[in-house]
């Protein structure tokens, strides 16, 4: 797979000024949810995110001077709502069991890149995300224990999916790096995952991370108040 293309969904990021990264620090170890380990390493089914892809190609802002690009969360429209919700729709629909690792993979990121991203349009406009206070319990903050979703026939949150499933089975810290925590209400958004992408290797490797990383340190030196994944 072209790099691009993987860290196109790998960094779907959310545009929220003012998210900071206290929720990261608090973050819930991994805790493996064993049920969702089944796969079945020989299908060939092949999921279609088209409809993720279409989303970001609509609403990205390309940056300037080698800045990021960003989703334009004013600028998402009815259709854009609409594309999104069905695109999760489909999503619902999947059973992840039927999936070889790399299809699961691409699966579990897009699926929670693109729920965040519909939280944050449905608090439209929003400052924080911790803002978007969904959590159950009296402490909580922020959406990221709220059921969201139901896949095959279990309800998810985006905890479940970070912690109890994306880590724990891959079990490679450069998971944080594709997923879309909101930490900020800027986010760079590329393209989306695909299985087919890449096979052998579901992260990105040590020196495109590596490359990856460098952009987004210097960008955090000329935004203040924007932090990327």
């Amino acid at each position: 797979m072209t790099f691009s293309r993987f860290v196109a969904l790998l960094c779907v990021w959310v545009l929220v000024s003012g998210f900071g990264s206290g929720a990261r620090l608090l973050a819930p170890d991994a805790d493996l949810w064993a049920r969702w380990t089944a796969h079945n390493p020989d299908s060939a089914q092949s999921l279609s995110h088209a409809a993720w892809q279409d989303f970001l190609d609509r609403y990205r802002q390309e940056g300037q001077g080698g800045q990021v690009a960003r989703v334009d969360y004013g600028g998402v429209d009815a259709q854009g709502r609409q594309i999104l919700s069905d695109y999760l729709s489909d999503l619902s629909a999947v059973v992840p069991a039927q999936l070889n690792r790399a299809e699961q993979f691409a699966y579990w990121v897009n699926l929670y890149n693109a729920l965040t991203v519909d939280l944050v349009l449905d608090a439209w406009p929003v400052e924080s995300i911790k803002d978007i206070d969904l959590s159950p319990g009296f402490f909580a903050s922020g959406p990221w224990d709220a059921d969201l979703i139901s896949v095959a026939g279990e309800k998810l949150t985006l905890n479940d999916i970070e912690h109890r499933i994306l880590r724990p089975i891959w079990r490679d810290a450069r998971v944080h790096y594709v997923i879309n925590c909101a930490s900020r209400l800027s986010r760079p958004a590329r393209s989306c995952l695909t299985g087919r992408d890449d096979r052998k290797h579901s992260t990105p490797s040590g020196e495109k991370l590596h490359q990856f990383r460098t952009r987004r340190d210097n960008q955090r030196g000329k935004n203040h108040g924007i932090q990327y994944l």
